[in-house]
């Protein structure tokens, strides 16, 4: 929001009232009129009568067509598998409000139990947000990466309570947790912190974006290209398997060595390398039309989990 999204200037609380105060907010604000029809000391007082009306449903003769709105202060979400925030609500969404997002998957292999880290802010790694709590899923039937799918489903009614609910698809399995704003939400001040501090680190984080995206990348093509060469063991030369089989490990162990590199770049040329390696040795018609296709493409479609 900028100052020209402002329509009107209300004055709230006495200390408005001083008309030094008053000059530096028409400054502020390009001298634009501040708005005076309402006493400051009882302003607080009006809006929360209205609010109380509006959620009540008794207008008692208010104006109809005035919307008060409520909104996350934050953006909520979970972190996947490389300490990336996936955002469900994001910041200023109005509420109460019910979020669902589809088709989240298991990070690795046979698994049997997955866990949710559900946090807040404005951050796009988890780490550097507000953690508000966990939730667990036990007793999963084990499958491959990839195979096993969660949807998370985020509600936060009109006091604020934010209830988060993970359940693993087609089956029973679902558990929830209740966060109210006295029980680990973040303070105004902590939320004026961490929408600034968002700003502070903008640049920064948005390189460590890209950084991780290729490194996400890059560890989804690995395990695709495992994935085919199990299937394409036919027609391709032994002496071509092996190299190819040894360039994967490698490039896994460098990736292992270098997980938390925050240069796109480095992932890439991995990525191109081992990807050049791949198409001069597996032969195009192994790959076409199999659910094992290398294609970098086909690891947008959702997030891994951590787990």
């Amino acid at each position: 929001m900028t100052k020209n999204d402002i329509h009107d200037i209300v004055l709230v609380g006495g200390s408005t009232r001083i008309p030094k105060v008053e000059e530096l907010l028409q400054e502020l604000f390009n001298g634009k009129k501040l708005c005076k029809s309402i006493n400051p000391d009882e302003a607080v007082a009006y809006g929360a009568a209205f609010h109380a009306a509006s959620l009540t449903g008794a207008a008692f003769g208010l104006n109809k067509d005035v919307v008060l709105v409520d909104v996350a202060p934050l953006s909520l979400g979970i972190e996947t598998n490389g300490g990336d925030m996936s955002i469900v609500v994001p910041r200023n969404t109005p509420i109460p409000i019910k979020m669902t997002k589809k088709n989240y998957q298991n990070a690795f292999d046979y698994v049997t139990r997955c866990c949710f880290i559900v946090y807040e802010g404005e951050r796009p790694f988890a780490k550097d947000n507000h953690f508000l709590g966990e939730i667990f899923l036990n007793g999963i039937t084990p499958a491959p990466k990839g195979v096993a799918k969660y949807d998370v489903h985020f509600e936060i009614d009109a006091n604020g309570i934010l209830t988060v609910s993970a359940e693993l698809v087609g089956s029973k399995n679902k558990n929830q947790i209740t966060i109210t704003n006295h029980n680990g939400r973040s303070s105004k001040e902590e939320i004026d912190r961490m929408v600034k501090e968002a700003e502070v680190y903008k640049a920064q984080d948005e390189e460590r974006k890209k950084a991780s995206k290729a490194k996400n990348i890059l560890e989804n093509y690995i395990h695709h290209v495992r994935d085919a060469l199990r299937s394409c063991r036919k027609g391709v030369n032994v002496k071509n398997m092996i190299s190819l089989k040894d360039a994967v490990e490698k490039t896994e162990q460098w990736l292992e060595w270098n997980y938390l590199l925050g240069e796109a770049s480095k992932f890439e040329e991995k990525m191109k390398a081992l990807k050049t390696l791949c198409e001069s040795v597996i032969r195009k018609k192994h790959l076409q039309g199999s659910n094992t296709c290398v294609k970098s493409e086909i690891i947008y479609t959702s997030d891994n989990l951590h787990m």
